[in-house]
């Protein structure tokens, strides 16, 4: 892992994107795309100001009893074509910024790998700049989008951008080796013949053959990776780009487990880090910005297996380490819910002051999140025999409460729900279980969410007001998101048969992805 770890170093030795470049990286087409750009840029300034001359003229001719008809419909007619100019303008100027941010993309590919893979991906990366390019509502994070977008479709038969493509292309150059039959067919069919007669001459090309085959996986394997690198990268270095855990050891990203849609976050003014409705952020990112945007699983493995260990075992109130760059959340809403109350009872605060995050990871890259579980086990596979991960692992296996981990900043605006618990009160949160508002429910966490886990495995009925009551505090308090989803989720805190609903309500209820069979939620 110590190349690797340089290799990082060396990533993270210009820490964010910037606008400007160094004059020896400039290219003669990234200078054509930046004039181009510019030229639209002045001829929309142009335009616009003329437009707004126009529309002032109309406003006055239309206060004005004495304008003629002629007059009226001439500036009309002047302010429609300058739109219509203004619309051409903006095409155009949609197409010179692609071509610039395109060719900014390039410019950050050092490596010569990646400058081929960008130049075979061209009319995909285009495309993808294109069709998010003016469709992002925050212009603060477009730039991120851009590039999750493109990361995206790195992955998957159908990416735009999935590796095996190039791969392919190669392969199919070299596929008449070593021999090629069409142009040379007298040394191609002696090799042909040779291989049926002469043993030795057979077991040679088939260990040639082998080593050929285990070579070019290797290759593969070093392109892949550079470029799966590259775009990890470029999210590392945006503004606002997340720190994204990448099995650099293993095969890129396939080992990293996928995380369900919804995971929750219970925070407070007590909380480690920082939390609210745009960021939730490790101590790290506040405190040593730099060292958050070094990914865990490239350090060393011990040093690895200590910051995981310290994070799992911090206490749940008061400051973290600086060094602390990642942040909990969890699968389980009811594990969440309980984590609310239980700090309610411990602060001795007002259900107002505590609030449940929810996040839609469908819309983060795969990377944003990883198991807790599945971390420790990669690590105790790896480390030297460590006690504290040994024991976090126990507890974990005894009290799997579906933890997962982020690291450094991230940013979650417009892809989440945030939601105080007096509110969940206020909407029903108690009426669809009133098991919450027992007294001395708020004692305990873990061992009060087994507890509560023991007291509804029994299989039980559900009511239309159950189905009522799910829904309205799921419409109410995280309509952000898919509010059947959310419902199920909250009603299956307990072992429930398929409820009753009449044919008119089915519509409305229709969850064909997601049983009421409160086994499929073992951990909710």
């Amino acid at each position: 892992m110590a190349d690797i770890s340089d290799d990082v170093a060396r990533l993270m030795d210009e820490v964010t994107l910037t606008c400007s470049v160094r004059g020896e990286e400039v290219n003669t087409k990234a200078e054509q795309d930046r004039v181009a750009l510019d030229g639209e840029t002045q001829k929309l300034i142009h335009v616009a100001m003329k437009m707004v001359e126009e529309a002032n003229e109309i406003r006055k001719l239309s206060r004005s009893s004495d304008t003629l008809l002629s007059q009226h419909v001439g500036a009309l007619n002047s302010l429609v074509r300058l739109s219509t100019e203004v619309a051409k303008i903006g095409q155009a100027t949609r197409t010179a910024t692609t071509n610039y941010i395109y060719d900014r993309l390039l410019m950050e590919g050092k490596d010569h790998d990646v400058r081929k893979l960008l130049s075979h991906f061209e009319p995909g990366i285009r495309a993808i700049i294109g069709n998010t390019i003016g469709a992002i509502g925050d212009n603060s994070n477009a730039l991120l989008h851009m590039l999750e977008a493109c990361y995206e479709q790195l992955s998957g038969q159908h990416g735009k951008l999935h590796i095996e493509g190039y791969f392919a292309t190669l392969n199919e150059a070299a596929f008449a080796q070593p021999y090629d039959p069409d142009f040379e067919a007298e040394q191609y069919f002696d090799h042909e013949t040779r291989l049926q007669v002469d043993v030795d001459y057979a077991e040679a090309e088939s260990m040639h053959q082998q080593r050929r085959f285990e070579s070019r996986l290797r290759s593969e394997r070093k392109t892949e990776w550079a470029w799966f690198g590259f775009w990890v990268q470029l999210l590392n270095k945006c503004f606002r780009g997340p720190t994204l855990f990448w099995p650099l050891a293993d095969k890129v990203l396939g080992d990293l487990p996928k995380t369900p849609r919804y995971i929750f976050r219970t925070f407070d003014s007590a909380s480690s880090g920082k939390s609210d409705g745009d960021m939730v952020a490790s101590s790290a990112s506040i405190h040593m910005p730099r060292i958050s945007r070094v990914d865990l699983l490239s350090l060393e493995p011990d040093e690895s297996c200590k910051r995981l260990c310290d994070h799992l075992q911090k206490k749940c109130f008061g400051n973290a380490n600086f060094d602390d760059n990642l942040m909990s959340w969890s699968s389980s809403l009811l594990f969440v819910l309980q984590y609310a109350i239980w700090r309610c009872n411990v602060r001795r605060c007002s259900p107002a002051e505590v609030s449940v995050c929810v996040v839609d990871t469908t819309k983060f890259p795969h990377g944003q999140f990883a198991r807790d579980m599945w971390l420790l086990e990669k690590y105790d596979a790896a480390s030297n025999e460590s006690a504290d991960l040994r024991k976090l692992l126990h507890l974990r296996k005894e009290y799997d409460n579906g933890e997962y981990l982020s690291q450094g900043a991230l940013n979650h605006k417009d892809r989440s729900s945030i939601v105080t618990l007096e509110k969940l009160i206020r909407s029903g949160l108690h009426d669809l279980h009133p098991e919450f508002a027992n007294a001395s429910g708020g004692e305990g966490w873990t061992s009060r969410v087994r507890e509560l886990r023991l007291m509804w495995a029994e299989c039980r009925s559900t009511t239309h007001k159950d189905v009522q009551v799910a829904s309205r505090i799921a419409t109410t308090c995280f309509h952000t998101l898919s509010t059947s989803e959310i419902a199920i989720c909250l009603l299956t805190f307990k072992a429930r048969d398929y409820p009753k609903i009449s044919m008119n309500k089915t519509r409305q209820w229709h969850q064909p992805a997601m049983s009421m069979n409160r086994r499929k939620y073992r951990g909710t």
